[in-house]
C-alpha cells in the first residue's frame, strides 16, 4: 500500500472525523444545526443523533426535516435516525423521503405513531404534507463539496 492516500480513504478518514466530531458534541447544539439546515458535509450529523440523542429530544426535530423541502439524502437521513430513535422496523427511510405515491400517507402514520410515543410537538405544529424541493421549510446549506475539502480548489 502506498504511503500517499487515495481519494476513497481521504473521503472516509474525512467522515470518521466528522461523525467522531458530532459525537462529541452537545445534543442541543447539533439539533440546533439541524433547525438551521447546517448537516454536515458527509452526512454523520445523523448517526452521532441516532446514537447519542433520545426520542423526546431530536424526535420532532428529525420528522420536520421530512417534512422539509430539504434534498432527498439529508431526508433520508433523518427518516433513518428517526427511525432507529423510535424503534421502527416496519418502515425502511426510503419510505419516508423518497417521493413516491405512498410517502403522504407515510408520513402521516409515522407523525401519528410519534405523537402516540412523545406527544405532540410543544412549540408549532407540524404540517404533514410531501416535501417539495422549493418554497419554505428546512432548507440545507450549501456545504463546501467534500472532494474541495480534501482536494483544495475551489
Amino acid at each position: 500500500m502506498s504511503a500517499k492516500k487515495d481519494w476513497k480513504e481521504k473521503y472516509e478518514d474525512a467522515a470518521t472525523d466528522e461523525k467522531e466530531q458530532f459525537s462529541k458534541a452537545n445534543i442541543e447544539k447539533l439539533l440546533q444545526d439541524i433547525r438551521k439546515g447546517e448537516f454536515g458535509e458527509f452526512h454523520t450529523i445523523w448517526p452521532a443523533i441516532a446514537e447519542n440523542a433520545t426520542l423526546e429530544q431530536a424526535g420532532w426535530t428529525l420528522f420536520r426535516v421530512l417534512v422539509s423541502d430539504a434534498e432527498y439524502l439529508p431526508r433520508y437521513h433523518a427518516a433513518a435516525a428517526l427511525l432507529k430513535l423510535m424503534q421502527v422496523t416496519t418502515f425502511e427511510a426510503v419510505n419516508l423521503s423518497a417521493v413516491r405515491p405512498e410517502l403522504q400517507t407515510n408520513l402521516e402514520t409515522v407523525r401519528e405513531m410519534l405523537v402516540q410515543k412523545i406527544g405532540e410537538p410543544k412549540n408549532s405544529p407540524v404540517e404533514v404534507q410531501v416535501p417539495v424541493q422549493k418554497g419554505g421549510g428546512v432548507v440545507a446549506k450549501k456545504p463546501k463539496k467534500w472532494y474541495q475539502k480534501l482536494f483544495g480548489g475551489k
